[in-house]
């Protein structure tokens, strides 16, 4: 089972993004085999654009984004692979 998860979603911010990573990694309920990590992107025609263009919805600068893959790669146990 490969997992797909999405960070920097609106209303969520960089710590409950790791507690969502911990959580995932921690709880025996989830024991994927793998995992793929998309960022959220803003796309013309949807509802999280029109969020953004309204200033209701921002994402996180470059750095913020890559602290954050960081910390979630070190939180990786040994039997996930990460596409």
């Amino acid at each position: 089972i490969v997992v797909h998860m999405m960070p920097d979603l609106p209303n969520v911010d960089f710590e409950r993004d790791v507690e969502q990573f911990k959580e995932f990694f921690e709880n025996p309920a989830f024991r994927a085999d793998g995992l793929k990590i998309y960022p959220t992107l803003v796309i013309r025609g949807t509802g999280l654009y029109e969020l953004w263009k309204t200033g209701r919805y921002r994402s996180y600068p470059p750095s913020t984004l890559v602290d954050l893959i960081a910390k979630i790669l070190a939180l990786v146990p040994p039997w996930t692979r990460v596409y």
